[in-house]
């Protein structure tokens, strides 16, 4: 009927604070919490040490009553899984070598195959590089390519929304997604982000989490399970 209608009129208001739904806790002290995340094609290990590097200048200038305390480093996890990876390695490089000298009996030529290997690989990653291509993958050939199975998936350096461009057509296209993480393995929170962003969009997959880190035991666990729904 053209009246005004005044906030008093339908509501109480007055100062205040919103309403605390969490809170944290650090030593039984309360504190405040900051999350710090990186952006995709970003090294986790180089923002962690840039980080760890600025942390005494933000000391200097803040409350001498108010400490920063680091709760959670994934750096931790992912040199973890780096070592493991060099591990398998030396290990794999040690049997090889074993195994050609036994064959060969020829110290000279087992060092010889054995520099070869990693050169090999070098030089494929170097062509790789010059050529404009990349280890990071994509679902970009879903008309090839609509089986995929993804073990202590980190499957892209870069966010999700790279490595599925198109969640319409993967809904479509895709007969099988199985993305797989060791809860300790360096690389969780990568795929966790993949899963949920893969769930946010409503892109059908498996996702499925055990108590391995980065080891063959999850790998060859996984594999199995994955062997059987494409097969089945």
């Amino acid at each position: 009927n053209g009246k005004t209608v005044f906030m008093r009129d339908v509501a109480h208001v007055h100062d205040g604070f919103q309403v605390q739904t969490n809170s944290v806790a650090v030593d039984g002290k309360p504190g405040a919490l900051m999350s710090i995340r990186k952006t995709g094609g970003v090294s986790t290990l180089a923002v962690i040490a840039g980080v760890r590097d600025v942390l005494p200048e933000i000391e200097k200038i803040i409350p001498k009553d108010v400490s920063i305390k680091a709760i959670f480093d994934q750096s931790i996890f992912v040199k973890a899984a780096l070592n493991s990876v060099m591990m398998g390695g030396l290990m794999a490089a040690g049997l090889t070598a074993l195994m050609i000298l036994l064959f060969l009996g020829n110290w000279r030529l087992t060092i010889i195959i054995l520099a070869a290997i990693p050169l090999s690989i070098l030089t494929a990653v170097l062509v790789m590089y010059g050529g404009g291509q990349t280890l990071n993958f994509g679902l970009a050939h879903l008309d090839t390519f609509a089986w995929l199975g993804a073990f202590s998936a980190a499957p892209n350096t870069r966010p999700p929304a790279e490595l599925v461009p198109d969640p319409a057509v993967a809904k479509q296209s895709l007969k099988l997604l199985y993305l797989s993480c060791g809860s300790r393995d360096g690389l969780i929170g990568i795929s966790q982000g993949v899963h949920a962003y893969l769930k946010a969009h409503g892109v059908p997959h498996l996702w499925n989490v055990d108590d391995h880190g980065h080891d063959a035991a999850t790998w060859g666990s996984n594999l199995h399970h994955f062997v059987q729904r494409i097969f089945r």
